[in-house]
This record gives structure tokens, sequence and C-alpha cells, in this order.
């Protein structure tokens, strides 16, 4: 028998073709607006008419692997010059890379949201939905764009257990993975995932390892298909305060929504302002209240989430047509290749795969109802029924009920009482884990209040802590309302991880020059900035600027043991006397404004570390200074108030699949310009500029991938037309893939 594995062109006999000519040309072509494939299809059929005569021509002298079954070609390059020739007029017929990937996804998001609506009237679980889905899948529309997804993430040159790598420069690969996944989703009982090359990554400030799955990339194009139909059902059915793996949704969001339910208050004078508004009713439950660091807290832990998922459980309950639910079986079996040794998984979802985020978010959507409706004996009583009335005129339950708000498998519960924890909350989540295989870690899952001695939230790499009275040295708090508060920081653990991790660039970067070293520091020390920018960081910040100091102290006197440290000062730091003239500014203004007397950015900093380098421009001959200075980590972002990425009530039910989510983009927007660097790069002034938005497709440019390889500058006349080379109004920021099909 042939490996199945390492085939990649598809050959399929002639009742086969018929079928799918058929298909392509009934009811189906209507349904996924698959023009495009009723063309291919033909074509594919004239093709296979000469491939069959050449086979049967030549059956003798063709290698065991080309069969008339449905299994694919080997790639070009074999030895047998009739295999070339019969591939090279198959693939003449096969249809060309699509140039336009906004195009595609603009085209594949109408047709989710028509998937969602359907949902909503039918239900999920309907037979109509479950066939739309099928629909999609085999559309050329869909597996395209599935192709050119894993093509631009940086996991298609992660290889897996095969060590293929996607080609961008072969086109072949593009056209080979899109006849593949039309093959896996015509006939999935053929279908074999490969084996799941497992890599172990540390967990930082861990001595643990996290383990992550590595898939093929025939497998990754497959579940993102997949993923393209499950994922907005998945989110149709998500929790409000499910923030992990969704769309339009982050870390800060989920720290909002627990500060909002922790924020400091001072509770005479809530339970007075309660006590005037209500009646007796209302003012029984303003002494029921309890000061938010007196709430009981629920910090949860699920023991080996990834690794633990029941298949059966999902199998049974996954929204996916059943000749879809063949592939997920097969990815949920694959044998797991971990230092030399396979293991088959009897249970789990590897971390790693495209699809299994969804699947997770999958497995936890109706948690946060779960705990809800485990309160339902306590419907009547007064802490249940307590509300106030907000000023649109809505009414919301004032600090009494439970909340729940997680991230991906990371959740914690808030309520009043240890009683309610107990009685109520704990046995539901126990229930509902176990009916999917999970269970809570004893040792990691802990009950407290914040006003008890050490008691702490760690959250997504920030801490929760209440003190009666901070120290003013600290300089941690300051509350309007009491002495004592609770804060919002950086977990001190992940502050020293960060540290660490400074340490080992400046001593691995002796040999660097200061240019170089600080173009390797800068974009860390700014995403470390950026996320750690909420409430009360700043104690923070300023330890990793002190660190920051004293390494850079420790890599200069490394670099030059017999100079002192005045000859050091003036060769490495910029006082604020100091004058370079006609440099060009590397880190923030544009490259045609000098540097200004008395750097105006480091008013209140004495002495920075700069680095100077001379190159050539690309777009001509002339030698240009450039200068560079070291970040500060203490003003590179402003400190924001936390609550200002909260969600409000309105949106809170709103996902990615509906034309509401337009609002979650525009408030997502707000924050991000918000939260812009006080020092911002060129892309930051720009994205300022054009308020967060491309500049040729007009759609929001997400923030947190700014400086990354999908975000480029783009010249909006060309430098050959005489267009600024370095003018703010020629310089404009486009996505990546609006920019390479763009043409001047």
């Amino acid at each position: 028998m042939p490996d199945r594995n390492k085939v990649s062109q598809t050959c399929e006999n002639s009742k086969l073709l018929s079928e799918d000519h058929n298909w392509h040309g009934g009811k189906i072509l209507d349904q996924a607006n698959a023009k495009g494939n009723a063309l291919d299809t033909q074509g594919a059929i004239r093709s296979e008419r000469f491939t069959q005569r050449a086979l049967h021509k030549h059956k003798s002298v063709l290698p065991n692997s080309i069969s008339l079954n449905g299994v694919l070609l080997k790639p070009f390059g074999g030895r047998n010059n009739i295999q070339d020739l019969v591939r090279a007029r198959y693939m003449s017929t096969l249809p060309k890379k699509p140039t336009s990937l906004h195009s595609l996804q603009e085209e594949v998001l109408e047709k989710q949201m028509e998937l969602v609506e359907l949902a909503k009237l039918k239900g999920c679980y309907d037979k109509s939905v479950l066939d739309k889905q099928l629909v999609l899948v085999r559309s050329k529309l869909f597996r395209d764009y599935a192709v050119m997804i894993i093509s631009v993430k940086a996991g298609s040159q992660t290889p897996g257990i095969d060590t293929e790598k996607y080609n961008k420069d072969d086109e072949h690969t593009f056209v080979n993975l899109v006849e593949t996944l039309r093959e896996a989703t015509y006939h999935p009982n053929k279908y074999i995932s490969s084996p799941i090359k497992r890599v172990w990554n540390p967990k930082p400030g861990k001595s643990e390892k996290r383990p992550l799955g590595v898939p093929t990339i025939r497998d990754k194009a497959l579940q993102a298909l997949i993923n393209l139909v499950l994922l907005p059902l998945v989110e149709m059915t998500s929790d409000p305060n499910s923030y992990g793996f969704r769309p339009h949704r982050d870390c800060k969001m989920a720290i909002a929504a627990v500060r909002n339910q922790l924020k400091t208050t001072d509770l005479t004078k809530v339970r007075f302002s309660i006590s005037k508004r209500f009646n007796k009713v209302g003012n029984q439950s303003a002494h029921l209240m309890r000061a938010n660091q007196d709430k009981w807290i629920l910090d949860a832990d699920i023991k080996g989430f990834f690794d633990n998922i029941n298949h059966k459980w999902l199998m049974d309950n996954i929204f996916l047509h059943p000749s879809l639910k063949k592939l997920l079986e097969q990815w949920l079996k694959a044998k797991i290749f971990d230092d030399g040794i396979y293991i088959d998984p009897l249970s789990g979802t590897p971390q790693g795969g495209i699809i299994s985020p969804t699947l997770a978010n999958f497995t936890l959507n109706g948690l946060e109802k779960t705990v809800t409706d485990s309160l339902s004996p306590l419907t009547k009583s007064v802490e249940q029924r307590m509300q106030v009335k907000l000023r649109d005129g809505t009414y919301r339950r004032f600090a009494l009920a439970t909340r729940l708000i997680r991230y991906a498998d990371d959740f914690v519960v808030i309520t009043r009482s240890k009683n309610i924890l107990d009685k109520f909350v704990v046995p539901a989540i126990n229930s509902f884990l176990k009916e999917r295989g999970l269970w809570l870690s004893p040792q990691k899952t802990k009950q407290f209040c914040l006003s008890q001695k050490d008691a702490q939230i760690d959250f997504l790499g920030y801490t929760f802590k209440f003190n009666p009275k901070w120290s003013s040295r600290r300089t941690m708090i300051f509350s309007r309302q009491t002495e004592g508060a609770i804060a919002l920081y950086p977990n001190r653990m992940k502050v020293i991880t960060f540290i660490d991790k400074l340490q080992e660039i400046f001593k691995s970067s002796q040999n660097l020059s200061a240019m170089e070293l600080i173009t390797k520091l800068n974009p860390i020390i700014r995403g470390w900035a950026n996320y750690y920018n909420l409430d009360n960081s700043s104690h923070y910040r300023s330890k990793v600027k002190e660190a920051l100091y004293r390494l850079t102290w420790e890599w200069i006197k490394a670099k030059h043991p017999t100079l002192g440290k005045i000859a050091l000062a003036e060769m490495y730091f910029l006082r604020k006397n100091t004058v370079i003239e006609g440099a060009v500014d590397q880190n923030s203004p544009l490259p045609d404004e000098s540097v200004k007397k008395g750097y105006r950015m480091f008013k209140n900093y004495k002495w920075v570390l700069y680095g100077i380098s001379k190159s050539s421009s690309r777009f001509s001959n002339k030698d240009i200074t450039r200068i560079a200075y070291l970040l500060n980590p203490i003003n590179s972002t402003p400190i924001v108030a936390a609550i200002k990425h909260l969600i409000p009530n309105t949106l809170l039910n709103v996902h990615a699949f509906e034309d509401k989510i337009s609002e979650l983009i525009k408030l997502k927007l707000k924050i991000s310009l918000l939260s812009s660097s006080k020092t911002p790069t060129l892309k930051e002034k720009l994205y300022k500029k054009q308020e967060g938005k491309c500049h040729l497709c007009d759609k929001r440019i997400d923030f947190d991938y700014l400086h990354l390889n999908s975000v480029h500058i783009h010249h909006i006349l060309p430098i050959k037309s005489g267009g600024g080379m370095f003018s703010l109004k020629n310089l404009a920021l486009t996505h990546s893939w609006c920019h390479r099909e763009h043409k001047h």
C-alpha cells in the first residue's frame, strides 16, 4: 500500500469525477458561490481522461504510488519521465494561487456570517447547518483561504514530523495543498492524519515545560479549513465573560473584568447611598454587601486541561458534520512522536494545533451559565434581587452577584461568601468538568478573600492585592476613598523573569555595537511596557529601568575594561547637553529631522545609552548617520486605568460574526490610541494619524501586531516618481497582504 501521508496530488477514478461534476453543477454551486469550482472540475475531468489513458498505456513502468483510487501523485522531480509528463499536463489545468488575501477574507467572512444566521434560526446541530458546513469546506473559496492563512503564519516554516516547510516561492505548493484539502473533504474515510511532533517549551519563570504539538503542513491546512466553519458556531455560543482565543478580545479585557469586580470602594458611603435610594429591601441589601477585599474568590486551575479533554464527549457534542467529525477524530487519535517514541493519546488535544484553541473554548463554553444556574435556590433571596439603575435606564446587579471571568482554561470566580462557593459554585463546576473528563487541581485551586494576610490573585501576568495601608515610599497606589486599597500591578515573578531575560541578552551581545544592542533590546522593552501599563504598574516599571541601567553599565565595563567611568560615559551615554549634528533619529522622529539639543524626550533622564551607525540609504547612494536610544520602560508607553479596557454590558454578548462587532472593534481602537507610546515609533505615529485603519483597504489594523511583519509602511507616491522618502504626508500604514497586492 502506498504511504498516503507523503502524496500530494489528486488522481480520481472516472466514477468519482462524474459525481464531483454533478455536485459542482447542481444546487451546491449557488450555496457555496463556487463558480470557479465548476470550471476547475471540468478541467480536472479533461485532465483525468488524459491521465487515465497515459496510466493505462504505461502501466508497467509507473511506480506503485500512482493509483486510480484517489491517491495523490508525487511531486515533480521523480525519476519517471512519464509520471512527470502526466503530472505536468494535470497541473496545467489547475487554478492558480489567488493574489488577494483581503478579498478572500471578505468573502469568507460573509459566508461565515450566513452560517451563524442559519444556526440562530435552526440551532447548531440542525442538519441544514451541518450540511452548509460541508458545502463551505468543499468550496474552492474556503480551501484557498485556509491555505493562504497558514502560508502567512510563522508556523508555516516550522516543520512537522515530515520535515517539510511551506515553500512560498513554489506556486505548486499552494496548488497541491488546495487539491489535498479537496481530496480529504470529499473522501474523509481515506484521510489518515500524520503523527504529531512534540516539542517542549519552557514556561516563563518556571522550571516546568509546556508540551506543544507540531502537525505537518498538510494537517495544518486541513485544520485551518475545518476551523473556518467551526469557529463561527463556537463564537456564537461563547460565554459573555470568556476572553481567551477569541477574535477582538484580549488579556487586558479579562483583567479589566476582574478589576471591575475588585475596585477600591468606601463601603460606608456605598451603603448609605443604597439605603437612600431604595426601600426597606434595598436597605437590607446594603447591609449584606461586602467590601471588595472581603469578597470570596475561587482562583481555579484545571489539571492538565489540554491533555485530559474527553474524546468521546468532544465527538458526541461538537458542532460538525459527520463527515468532518471523521477528520477531527483522526487528529485526536494521531500518534505523538516524542523523543523517538510514538505515543497513542487516549484523551486531550495537542497544544499547538490550529484548531486546538477553538476546541478548548468549545469544551468550556457554558461554564459561566452553569455557575449562574447553580445559584437558582438563591433566586428569591435579597442578595440576588439587589439592582442599581444605570444612566442609560437599564438595571444592573450591584456587586452582589457571583461573577466568573475566564481566559482560555484560566478562570476566577468572585462571590459574596464562602458558603456560596462551597455549597453551590464549586459542586457545579466539578460536575461540569467531570462530564468533559476534567477536574480542578487540588494543589493549585485556592479559595480566599483579599483581606486575608498575604492573599493575592495572580491572573494573566498581573497581581491583585489588598493592603489596609500602602506605604507612601513604595508609591504603589493612591486611593482617594480610603487608606486601604486593592492594587493591580505586574506579577513580581514575571518582572524577575523579564529582567533575567534582559540579562541573558546583554551577556550574549558582548560583541555587538551599541547600535546593534539597542536595535535588539528596544522591541522587547517596548512589548513588555505595552502589556504592563495598567493601573499601578509604575513601581515595577521603575525596577526594570534600574535593572537596565545596571546591566548597561556592566556591558560597557566588560567591553572596555581599561577605561574609566567618565570616558565610558562620554562614549555611550547621551546627556542633556549632547548635540550630534546631522544625525538621524532611528527611534522615533522621521529620518529627515536632526536630533534636537537637550533631547526633550529624556528631559527627566540624566543619561541614556545611545548608538550611532553609518549606512547607505536603500533609496539613494548617500550615506546616512543614524542614531538610536535605549527605550525607557517608564515613559515609553503611558499607564492606563484597567477599567478603560472593560467591555460594556451592551457588548458582552457580541461575537466576531455579527454586524455589531464593529462597535467592539471601535472600542479596541480607542483603547489602542489611548495606550500609544510617549516615544512613538514611525509605525505608531502613522497608526495614530490614520486612526488605526489600513490606508489601502480602510479596515482596522490590530495594534498588537503593529511591530510585526504583518504591517507595512507604504509610499503613497513612489520614490522614483518624486515622492518623499521620509515625508509623513507620503507614508501610510497598510496590512502586509494589502501592500503586496497594491500596484502603483
